[in-house]
């Protein structure tokens, strides 16, 4: 396979990488640019409030044997290993003596609300995307590698969030990412229709159609731990803290590894809490009465409907005003390359010209 040179096309453009040693430190340096917030400015209120969070009277209650194995048989045992190179084929041969061992590890973790640093710790491997140029840092794609301990830990965890009521209560219903019972497919069905009883009734069907830039890699923490205090039970806001916040990777490429570097950012690829931790950051985007929401992950449409096409497109501006509030407070970009705005309608005059897009954009970067 072709090896040739990489950098990055930053202005200036950086130095050729050439050999491993120099792609992995490359690649490196790309990604802590990548799992960095867009803004790295203190929220004094934000720090304020977290800085004021009393330690909960409740903990967790431990894990079980039964739980455990009930995760470890479940796991795949031919996925790659993290930088430990431990498998999961040699946690489900553990015997008896050895799964208490590990069981009492796991326990003490939840027990002292503490993620062990050497579990939070990737490795990345970077693969080339498709019809991509090779020599572009940012043609290829992260795949991390968590130690299988970690991921253990994180599907047990997992398990006492979603048992209970825990996520429930706070899951919105326009979100089918994630979900039990719900899928692409169906959210699909929703929006073709919530378009077609438009049709029918001769209204216009003004849709705007959002995706939000590097969403999973972008969560700003403070406001993401801000968020699990104010919705999940107390008990859980210190050891997913811990999960958090020093968060590390090492690239491999080839033979060559890089220096650890911090991820400032994000919910941790490859974890089976990132679609949750995402999900629940992402709850209390703003709706609005005279518009129908979908969402699917980080991937949202907006449906405004009525047979006066003004109202329709007021009422969609009015949404998309609200949106770019909450985007603004906490962090996040839309991509508008990838968002776009259409109106289904039957009626033979044309629509008149549509700005809203534009607009969104422009006061995000007020």
């Amino acid at each position: 396979m072709p090896n040739p040179p990489i950098r990055s096309n930053t202005n200036p453009p950086s130095p050729w990488a050439q050999t491993d040693e120099e792609k992995a430190a490359l690649f490196a340096r790309h990604l802590t640019e990548v799992f960095t917030p867009h803004d790295t400015t203190i929220d004094p209120d934000i720090e304020y409030k977290l800085a004021h969070i009393n330690k909960p009277r409740e903990i967790l209650s431990p894990f079980t044997m039964i739980e455990m194995n009930y995760v470890i048989k479940r796991l795949h045992p031919h996925k790659a290993p993290g930088l430990d190179n431990v498998t999961a084929k040699m946690i489900q041969e553990l015997p008896i003596p050895g799964l208490k061992i590990l069981l009492y590890i796991l326990n003490a973790v939840l027990r002292l609300e503490n993620w062990p640093t050497s579990l939070k710790l990737a490795k990345v491997i970077m693969v080339l995307k498709p019809t991509k140029p090779p020599t572009d840092v940012t043609s290829y794609r992260p795949i991390s590698l968590l130690p299988i301990i970690s991921k253990i830990l994180e599907k047990l965890l997992l398990l006492k969030l979603t048992n209970g009521r825990h996520c429930h209560d706070w899951l919105p219903e326009h979100q089918f990412g994630f979900r039990k019972a719900h899928s692409t497919t169906q959210q699909c069905h929703r929006l073709a229709d919530n378009i077609n009883r438009a049709l029918e009734k001769r209204e216009y069907c003004s849709a705007v159609f959002l995706d939000i830039s590097q969403a999973f890699d972008k969560v700003w923490h403070a406001g993401l731990l801000l968020k699990i205090h104010q919705t999940l039970p107390p008990c859980f806001y210190n050891i997913l803290k811990s999960y958090l916040q020093q968060r590390r990777l090492i690239v491999a490429y080839n033979n060559a590894t890089s220096q650890s570097v911090q991820m400032s950012s994000g919910v941790p690829q490859g974890s089976v809490l990132r679609p949750l931790l995402y999900t629940l950051f992402t709850a209390d985007i703003p709706q609005h009465h005279s518009t129908t929401m979908s969402t699917f992950a980080d991937d949202t449409a907006l449906l405004a409907c009525h047979a006066n096409l003004n109202i329709a497109t007021t009422s969609l501006q009015a949404h998309l005003d609200s949106i770019a509030d909450w985007i603004s407070k906490w962090r996040l970009k839309i991509n508008e390359n990838k968002s776009t705005h259409t109106t289904f309608t039957l009626q033979r005059e044309p629509a008149r010209p549509y700005t809203s897009i534009t607009t969104l954009f422009h006061k995000q970067t007020q």
